[in-house]
């Protein structure tokens, strides 16, 4: 995740999530089982704050003045993006990632109007 330019990548959210989708599959069988004890909940909590901290930078440098606003919307963002990845390790019939990781940045970036006027892929 280095590697992203957040900066850049809040016009165009979709790098962040074809990059998570690509670390998520190099080792399907490491992130379920990482996502889905509850003994690693200290670990997971570690890597969302890092990405929360990387993320919330960029975005007062582009807001200034919406520190806090920026902390609501980051906490919703995240707890959804980890209740949705938790929910697709455990099921037993997944979407295909991909469809799931667009899913959430569309729902991230532009909200529920965003998804609903989004032309499905």
């Amino acid at each position: 995740m280095d590697d992203i330019d957040f900066k850049k990548s809040m016009n165009n959210p979709y790098a962040i999530f074809e990059e998570l989708t690509e670390i998520i599959n190099s080792n399907l069988d490491f992130y379920g089982h990482l996502i889905s004890k509850k003994s690693n909940l200290s670990l997971i909590t570690k890597i969302v704050d890092l990405l929360k901290i990387k993320t919330r930078e960029t975005m007062i440098a582009q807001l200034p003045d919406s520190e806090k606003k920026a902390e609501v919307i980051l906490d919703f963002c995240f707890a959804g993006m980890l209740s949705v990845f938790q929910k697709w390790f455990m099921s037993e019939s997944r979407p295909p990632l991909e469809s799931v990781t667009e899913t959430i940045g569309i729902l991230s970036f532009s909200g529920i109007n965003g998804l609903l006027n989004h032309p499905t892929s």
